[in-house]
Protein backbone atom coordinates (compact mmCIF):
# COMPACT_ATOMS: atom_id res chain seq x y z
CA UNK A 1 0.00 0.00 0.00
CA UNK A 2 1.04 3.04 -0.78
CA UNK A 3 0.44 6.19 1.89
CA UNK A 4 2.81 8.73 -0.04
CA UNK A 5 1.62 8.88 -3.41
CA UNK A 6 -1.35 10.47 -4.24
CA UNK A 7 -3.20 13.43 -6.04
CA UNK A 8 -3.55 17.11 -4.08
CA UNK A 9 -7.09 18.66 -3.60
CA UNK A 10 -8.29 14.88 -4.95
CA UNK A 11 -11.11 13.68 -2.00
CA UNK A 12 -13.55 10.48 -2.09
CA UNK A 13 -16.73 10.79 -0.82
CA UNK A 14 -18.24 8.07 1.93
CA UNK A 15 -20.76 5.33 0.19
CA UNK A 16 -24.45 6.61 1.54
CA UNK A 17 -27.51 5.42 0.70
CA UNK A 18 -27.76 5.63 -3.09
CA UNK A 19 -30.42 7.90 -4.51
CA UNK A 20 -29.19 8.72 -7.85
CA UNK A 21 -27.23 5.33 -9.27
CA UNK A 22 -25.15 6.56 -11.40
CA UNK A 23 -23.78 9.35 -8.91
CA UNK A 24 -22.57 5.96 -7.04
CA UNK A 25 -21.44 4.26 -9.98
CA UNK A 26 -19.07 7.35 -10.64
CA UNK A 27 -17.79 6.74 -6.94
CA UNK A 28 -17.53 3.27 -7.38
CA UNK A 29 -14.95 4.49 -10.36
CA UNK A 30 -13.28 7.14 -8.40
CA UNK A 31 -12.49 3.92 -5.31
CA UNK A 32 -11.38 1.54 -8.20
CA UNK A 33 -9.37 4.00 -9.53
CA UNK A 34 -7.22 4.72 -6.13
CA UNK A 35 -7.14 0.93 -5.26
CA UNK A 36 -5.75 0.42 -8.46
CA UNK A 37 -2.91 2.66 -8.23
CA UNK A 38 -1.75 1.14 -5.07
CA UNK A 39 -3.14 4.16 -2.92
CA UNK A 40 -4.04 4.66 0.33
CA UNK A 41 -8.03 4.88 0.43
CA UNK A 42 -7.70 6.44 3.82
CA UNK A 43 -5.48 9.32 1.75
CA UNK A 44 -8.48 10.00 0.17
CA UNK A 45 -10.60 9.50 2.80
CA UNK A 46 -8.94 12.20 4.56
CA UNK A 47 -7.25 10.31 7.76
CA UNK A 48 -5.32 12.32 9.75
CA UNK A 49 -2.28 9.93 8.69
CA UNK A 50 1.59 10.22 9.77
CA UNK A 51 2.99 10.60 6.34
CA UNK A 52 0.53 13.68 6.21
CA UNK A 53 2.33 15.09 8.96
CA UNK A 54 5.99 14.06 7.63
CA UNK A 55 5.00 15.94 4.23
CA UNK A 56 4.27 19.01 5.95
CA UNK A 57 7.23 19.27 8.28
CA UNK A 58 9.43 18.35 4.79
CA UNK A 59 7.81 20.98 3.01
CA UNK A 60 7.98 23.14 5.74
CA UNK A 61 11.69 22.87 5.75
CA UNK A 62 12.73 22.32 2.37
CA UNK A 63 9.93 24.27 0.29
CA UNK A 64 5.94 24.64 0.10
CA UNK A 65 6.18 22.51 -3.22
CA UNK A 66 9.27 20.52 -4.80
CA UNK A 67 10.41 22.84 -7.74
CA UNK A 68 10.92 20.72 -10.99
CA UNK A 69 12.44 22.30 -14.02
CA UNK A 70 10.30 19.99 -16.52
CA UNK A 71 8.11 21.52 -19.06
CA UNK A 72 4.20 20.53 -18.89
CA UNK A 73 4.48 18.27 -16.56
CA UNK A 74 1.46 19.11 -13.76
CA UNK A 75 -0.09 16.03 -14.09
CA UNK A 76 2.63 14.01 -13.86
CA UNK A 77 4.01 15.90 -10.63
CA UNK A 78 0.35 16.45 -8.91
CA UNK A 79 1.30 13.83 -6.13
CA UNK A 80 5.12 14.52 -6.52
CA UNK A 81 5.88 15.80 -2.72
CA UNK A 82 9.19 15.61 -0.83
CA UNK A 83 8.15 12.33 0.97
CA UNK A 84 7.93 10.66 -2.98
CA UNK A 85 11.40 12.54 -3.41
CA UNK A 86 13.21 11.26 -0.58
CA UNK A 87 11.98 8.15 -1.23
CA UNK A 88 13.66 7.82 -4.35
CA UNK A 89 16.33 10.07 -3.94
CA UNK A 90 20.00 9.37 -4.43
CA UNK A 91 21.62 12.38 -2.93
CA UNK A 92 25.21 11.45 -4.71
CA UNK A 93 23.08 12.11 -8.10
CA UNK A 94 22.09 15.51 -7.00
CA UNK A 95 24.49 17.60 -9.01
CA UNK A 96 25.04 21.98 -9.47
CA UNK A 97 25.12 23.20 -12.75
CA UNK A 98 27.23 26.72 -11.03
CA UNK A 99 23.54 27.85 -10.23
CA UNK A 100 23.44 27.38 -6.23
CA UNK A 101 20.58 25.02 -7.35
CA UNK A 102 20.95 20.91 -7.63
CA UNK A 103 19.21 18.73 -9.76
CA UNK A 104 18.74 15.17 -10.47
CA UNK A 105 16.05 13.00 -12.25
CA UNK A 106 13.72 11.00 -9.87
CA UNK A 107 11.06 8.84 -11.75
CA UNK A 108 11.65 11.30 -14.85
CA UNK A 109 11.07 14.11 -13.22
CA UNK A 110 13.93 16.82 -12.70
CA UNK A 111 13.86 17.87 -9.19
CA UNK A 112 15.19 21.33 -7.63
CA UNK A 113 16.78 21.92 -4.68
CA UNK A 114 18.25 24.91 -3.05
CA UNK A 115 22.11 24.32 -1.62
CA UNK A 116 19.95 24.22 2.00
CA UNK A 117 17.95 21.70 0.96
CA UNK A 118 20.82 19.34 -0.58
CA UNK A 119 22.33 19.84 3.05
CA UNK A 120 19.86 18.56 4.68
CA UNK A 121 19.25 15.78 2.09
CA UNK A 122 23.16 14.66 2.15
CA UNK A 123 23.08 14.36 5.84
CA UNK A 124 20.78 11.51 5.75
CA UNK A 125 18.24 12.43 8.57
CA UNK A 126 14.92 13.36 6.64
CA UNK A 127 15.49 10.14 4.85
CA UNK A 128 15.26 8.14 8.16
CA UNK A 129 12.06 9.45 9.01
CA UNK A 130 10.33 7.12 5.90
CA UNK A 131 13.37 3.98 5.71
CA UNK A 132 12.65 1.38 5.80
CA UNK A 133 10.36 0.81 8.59
CA UNK A 134 6.30 1.39 8.07
CA UNK A 135 4.01 3.43 10.27
CA UNK A 136 1.14 1.11 12.43
CA UNK A 137 -1.00 4.01 12.61
CA UNK A 138 -1.05 5.04 8.82
CA UNK A 139 -1.55 0.93 8.36
CA UNK A 140 -4.27 0.98 10.80
CA UNK A 141 -6.30 3.90 10.02
CA UNK A 142 -6.12 2.22 6.15
CA UNK A 143 -7.50 -1.02 7.65
CA UNK A 144 -10.51 0.77 9.29
CA UNK A 145 -11.18 2.88 6.01
CA UNK A 146 -11.20 -0.27 3.80
CA UNK A 147 -13.29 -1.95 6.20
CA UNK A 148 -15.78 1.12 6.68
CA UNK A 149 -15.96 1.29 2.52
CA UNK A 150 -16.86 -2.68 2.26
CA UNK A 151 -19.56 -2.28 4.63
CA UNK A 152 -20.78 0.71 3.07
CA UNK A 153 -20.59 -0.77 -0.70
CA UNK A 154 -21.95 -3.88 0.75
CA UNK A 155 -25.04 -1.63 2.20
CA UNK A 156 -25.30 0.45 -1.32
CA UNK A 157 -25.03 -3.19 -3.11
CA UNK A 158 -27.64 -4.42 -1.11
CA UNK A 159 -29.97 -1.68 -1.45
CA UNK A 160 -29.31 -1.09 -5.11
CA UNK A 161 -30.19 -5.30 -5.01
CA UNK A 162 -33.38 -4.68 -3.78
CA UNK A 163 -34.46 -1.69 -5.74
CA UNK A 164 -33.66 -3.90 -8.59
CA UNK A 165 -35.45 -6.95 -7.21
CA UNK A 166 -38.67 -4.79 -6.14
CA UNK A 167 -38.88 -3.08 -9.85
CA UNK A 168 -39.08 -6.51 -11.37
CA UNK A 169 -41.85 -7.51 -9.19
Amino acid sequence: MDFVNRQRDLRLKRFESPTVLLATLELCNSYLTVLARGESLAQYLGANLFCNFLEEKFSALLSPNPSFSNQGIEERTKGFGWLNIIRHLDVSQLEDNGDGIYRCSIQGNIVEVSEVGYQMLKSGILQQFIEPWLIKGDIQKELEANEQTIAEASKWYAFALKGTIDTVM
